[in-house]
C-alpha cells in the first residue's frame, strides 16, 4: 500500500510538471487579435475583403486546385467583381482558406 501511494505521488508530480510546462510553451505564443483578422464576404459574384494587409494577393482557385485568378489588394477594405464563370471556388489571402459559391 505504502508503494502504490508513492506510486501515485510521483505520477501526479510528473503531471502537474508538464502540465506547467505545456501552460508555460503557451503564454509564449503571440495571440492574434480576433478585430485584424481576415474576413472575407462574398455576395454574387462580389468578394469583399476586409482587414487584410495592403501588398497581400487573394488567390482564386477552382476546385480541381488550378489558379484561376489572383489580385493585389491596396487597401484594408476592398471590393472586388470576380468576372470567372458560376461554380465553386477556392478563395485564399494570407493564413485564411475559403470555399465559396460565385453566383
Amino acid at each position: 500500500m505504502k508503494r502504490f501511494t508513492l506510486f501515485l505521488l510521483l505520477i501526479f508530480s510528473l503531471l502537474s510538471c508538464i502540465a506547467g510546462y505545456a501552460q508555460e510553451g503557451r503564454r509564449s505564443q503571440p495571440v492574434e487579435n480576433e478585430q485584424t483578422s481576415v474576413t472575407l464576404t462574398v455576395t454574387g459574384n462580389n468578394v469583399r475583403v476586409q482587414n487584410a494587409a495592403p501588398g497581400s494577393l487573394l488567390e482564386v482557385y477552382n476546385v480541381l486546385g488550378l489558379r484561376v485568378t489572383s489580385i493585389k489588394i491596396d487597401s484594408i477594405d476592398k471590393t472586388i467583381t470576380l468576372n470567372i464563370p458560376k461554380g465553386w471556388y477556392i478563395l485564399k489571402i494570407e493564413n485564411i482558406a475559403r470555399k465559396v459559391a460565385i453566383k
